[in-house]
């Protein structure tokens, strides 16, 4: 496999149970990162899970009259135990180390280029190296912007760590964005019923796009602010913010990190959860269909 930079997002759902991040699914989850890193990838984690540490560690609990501000707290309280307690604890097993970069929409900014370049040029540093592995956030004490639900339409708003990943992306031109979620991408929410999961979609085709396959979009998460059609969302973003069939995503679930080594399936391109890509049509038949399937595959 050819060196590939890839930005590994998890969401507060898929890390933490019970207000702390979940040892079943963090540990396998840094140990095919490592794995990934010391085969010489370029590799990105965006982590949720600081209000959900930071509440935890106030002897507080998820309620919907939280405020911007207690959230914005609880984020101060959890961002250094969630990367120093856990995420360095894990990393550190296989001679790593996390490089904690906290983001506000300036990095991302096309008004004021000197906070990207910085942003970009630490990256960039960090994928010369051979023991560090940048952990991201979104600068929740600072900024509070990921704390309130926004007009996802303003494509300069980081509404959730799926657009920021989404945005580190495009920045670092990397080649594949894999999702941790709680599920996969399905046909609708999983919990209601006939649900049925979507293994691949393809942006371009008519009939293996989110209108064709008729996915119905909504639902956020209970922990953080992403639902799955921001996830959806910024992995069309960051795949369209390319060539056209250069980059990928995936969607996969907690379970799929910690039974199918989801994260080293999705890099070397094989089936796990939700794959998305954007594949151009050639007349009635897309470009690589297998031929089991009567629409677009990759």
């Amino acid at each position: 496999m050819h060196k590939l930079t890839a930005i590994f997002k998890i969401g507060t759902d898929a890390l933490c149970k019970k207000g702390l991040p979940n040892k079943l699914v963090l540990d396998p989850f840094v140990r095919q990162i490592a794995t990934l890193r010391h085969e010489g990838h370029n590799v990105v984690i965006v982590s949720s899970g600081a209000v959900e540490v930071g509440l935890h560690k106030m002897g507080k609990k998820r309620s919907p009259w939280l405020t911007p501000l207690d959230k914005a707290e609880a984020a101060g309280v959890g961002q250094p135990i969630l990367i120093d307690k856990w995420y360095n604890r894990y990393l550190e097993k296989h001679g790593l180390c996390a490089v904690q970069t906290l983001l506000e929409n300036m990095h991302f900014s096309m008004k004021d280029n000197q906070p990207r370049y910085n942003f970009r040029d630490l990256l960039m540093h960090t994928f010369a190296s051979h023991v560090v592995v940048p952990v991201l956030n979104e600068n929740d004490p600072a900024s509070r912007v990921e704390l309130i639900r926004l007009d996802q339409s303003d494509p300069n708003k980081i509404a959730d760590n799926d657009m920021l990943a989404a945005g580190v992306g495009n920045l670092v031109d990397a080649d594949i964005i894999v999702t941790v979620s709680t599920h996969c991408v399905h046909t609708k929410h999983p919990k209601e019923a006939g649900a049925e999961p979507i293994p691949f979609i393809n942006l371009a085709c008519p009939n293996h796009n989110i209108e064709g396959l008729g996915i119905l979009m909504g639902g956020g998460s209970k922990g953080g602010t992403g639902s799955m059609d921001t996830k959806v969302d910024s992995h069309a973003s960051f795949i369209h913010g390319g060539p056209c069939g250069k980059r990928s995503g995936y969607v996969i679930s907690a379970k799929d990190v910690i039974e199918n080594e989801g994260l080293l399936r999705a890099m070397r391109g094989e089936e796990v959860g939700t794959h998305i890509v954007c594949r151009k049509v050639k007349g009635t038949r897309p470009v690589c269909v297998p031929k089991q399937l009567a629409g677009c595959r990759r």
